[in-house]
């Protein structure tokens, strides 16, 4: 069963040196979006210029492509 998975790279509850491994060690078609500069929550700094918004679109619209290839 193809699995997705979405992580923000400010994810302190999944670092993604961690969560590469573990996907590399899943005997299925496994695929990991980044969701830069997002945490646990896909909460962003205000810095970064995005906002919640756009981290929760860009997620869906990376759920949507990958559901559709």
């Amino acid at each position: 069963m193809p699995l997705l998975f979405v992580s923000g790279d400010r994810d302190r509850m999944a670092r993604l040196d961690m969560l590469r491994g573990a996907i590399g060690d899943i005997p299925a078609d496994a695929h990991l979006h980044v969701l830069e500069g997002a945490d646990h929550s896909f909460k962003v700094l205000k810095r970064s210029g995005r906002t919640v918004d756009d981290v929760l679109a860009e997620a869906a619209e990376a759920t949507a492509r990958w559901m559709i290839e």
